[in-house]
């Protein structure tokens, strides 16, 4: 997808976009991932295919669409760890 104005001023092989998610259970497994050799491994091939990242602590996080079927409502998950409820019908 293209920006309608930042795509047309880059080069043709450089309008990708992605995104990638990490989610974590509580801080203290986050801490363990970004201080273990695995983000090493990820940082290294992300690095020629980055422009830049960006990061955001999340405190709730809605889901419209769960295992293919879209919801009726939506759920909602609020905090790392914290239980899912059901809102809307």
């Amino acid at each position: 997808m293209e920006h309608p104005e930042r795509g047309p001023r880059q080069p043709h092989d450089q309008r990708f976009h992605a995104s990638l998610i990490l989610g974590f259970t509580d801080t203290a497994a986050r801490d363990a991932f970004f201080t273990s050799s695995v983000i090493g491994g990820l940082s290294s091939q992300l690095t020629p295919l980055t422009s830049a990242i960006h990061a955001y602590d999340v405190t709730s996080a809605l889901t419209f669409v769960k295992d293919g079927d879209i919801l009726r409502g939506h759920e909602e998950s609020r905090g790392a760890g914290a239980p899912v409820d059901s809102i809307g019908t």
